[in-house]
């Protein structure tokens, strides 16, 4: 079941899953409405059929958060597979939000979206796509291939990909990939800076990875025009990663990816996960 919750700072707590939607739609006469939207995380189709007919064609700033814990994720998912979907039906439904995203992103200029798909999914889903996204100047996406145990062609692939698809985004500001697990979190943040002329492709982590030649070379293009692509790496050290709150603190990802009520709340449990 799918209900709406008009305020700030909406939360649902299902079980494993707890998932915030935040729609915010240009000031109106009257004030700025904003959209909370809660349903159960298994419910994939209500997502897909809320992007594609119940988000208002005005809204221009889309985020979608969620959290888990991974440890009772596993357990769970151990002790109950029998009675969840199959795996097929799972790739299935994440393609179909995948693509359900992609298309309504043309219609956005800011979107956010954390845990619910994978960043490769949502570039694939943009390239199958005959348009161009000429709204669209903030993209936040997760990917699980940001990892250290990762093969590092993965990541590059990711990358020179992620590229291909903002070279479709002519007013692309921010592009920010990232990912965390327990004592590890990674961002790969593309900015453009139009008054200073230059864009900056950032390796924030606390893992060491040097990008490849290709990459960079696929990232100039993006730039190219008025901004010269100028290339940081900042690790993080002695950072205590217990929780994607500490992660999203820590590696300074920009607002919009989740509330900051929200994001306390998430920290806080995950320090009391760590002292139970």
């Amino acid at each position: 079941m799918l209900r709406h919750v008009k305020g700030r700072g909406c939360s649902v707590k299902v079980v494993v899953h707890r998932i915030w939607c935040k729609v915010d739609e240009p000031p109106r006469p009257s004030k700025l409405h904003q959209t909370c939207i809660l349903f159960p995380t298994n419910l994939l189709t209500g997502l897909v059929f809320l992007l594609q007919y119940s988000v208002p064609k005005s809204v221009r700033r889309l985020s979608v958060f969620k959290d888990f814990n991974n440890q009772l994720k596993k357990a769970i998912h151990n002790s109950t597979r029998h009675l969840g979907p199959s795996l097929e039906d799972t790739l299935n439904a994440d393609r179909k939000l995948a693509k359900a995203f992609a298309a309504r992103s043309q219609h956005l200029e800011c979107l956010s979206i954390s845990y619910m798909i994978d960043a490769q999914q949502f570039f694939t889903s943009c390239q199958q796509l005959p348009c161009t996204w000429d709204l669209l100047q903030s993209l936040t996406l997760t990917s699980s291939t940001l990892a250290r145990t990762a093969p590092r062609q993965n990541i590059y692939t990711l990358l020179r990909n992620a590229s291909s698809v903002a070279l479709k985004m002519p007013q692309l500001q921010t592009m920010v990939l990232w990912n965390s697990v327990p004592g590890q979190a990674c961002a790969v943040i593309y900015q453009r800076h139009t008054a200073s002329a230059i864009a900056t492709l950032t390796w924030r982590s606390t893992w060491n990875l040097e990008l490849s030649d290709d990459v960079v070379e696929s990232w100039k293009e993006v730039a190219s025009g008025p901004c010269y692509l100028q290339l940081e790496k900042e690790a993080l050290h002695d950072v205590d990663i217990r929780s994607h709150g500490d992660a999203i603190h820590h590696l300074r990802l920009p607002n919009g990816v989740v509330d900051s009520e929200s994001l306390c709340q998430i920290r806080y449990e995950g320090t009391i996960q760590r002292m139970a």
